[in-house]
């Protein structure tokens, strides 16, 4: 199976993204209620500095996202992969393709999400402290290196 990272562009994307997002939003550690379609819509028109949003394509389809939010040293990852497509390595290949570009890469993970803990202990990631049931994980120079 071919996966390709490549820029969120249309409104298609962004469609798809809300859509996965949604379905997914109760492993996310940001705003876990819905967004709309309006929401995504400004969220696509605006494009706010220091969020770079990319899908990920399994054979030419898409099957996943992936949002860099760059604040202060560090970056912070968030992976989504459509059901349908999860064990093939899709994550995987996000978290390579955000390591290659950003060397200082942070994950925010429910305590309780075992998979995503996992799945980031793999790629390099260390942790680095939890609160309020959220654990976060770094990713170091050489592990970034690594998956380069």
């Amino acid at each position: 199976m071919g996966i390709v990272i490549r820029p969120a562009r249309s409104a298609l994307d962004f469609e798809y993204v809300r859509r996965l997002r949604n379905a997914n939003r109760t492993h996310l550690t940001g705003d876990g209620g819905r967004i709309g379609v309006f929401r995504q819509l400004r969220f696509w028109l605006r494009r706010p500095a220091g969020i770079d949003l990319y899908l990920a394509e399994c054979d030419g389809r898409r099957c996943g996202y992936l949002l860099l939010r760059r604040a202060d040293a560090t970056t912070y990852i968030t992976e989504v992969v459509d059901v349908r497509h999860r064990g093939r390595g899709v994550a995987r290949e996000m978290i390579r393709f955000a390591a290659a570009r950003h060397p200082h890469l942070s994950a925010e993970i429910f305590a309780a999400n075992e998979v995503s803990r996992r799945l980031h202990a793999r790629a390099g990631f260390a942790f680095a402290g939890a609160a309020d049931g959220r654990e976060r994980h770094v990713l170091d120079d050489a592990a970034a290196a690594r998956a380069a």
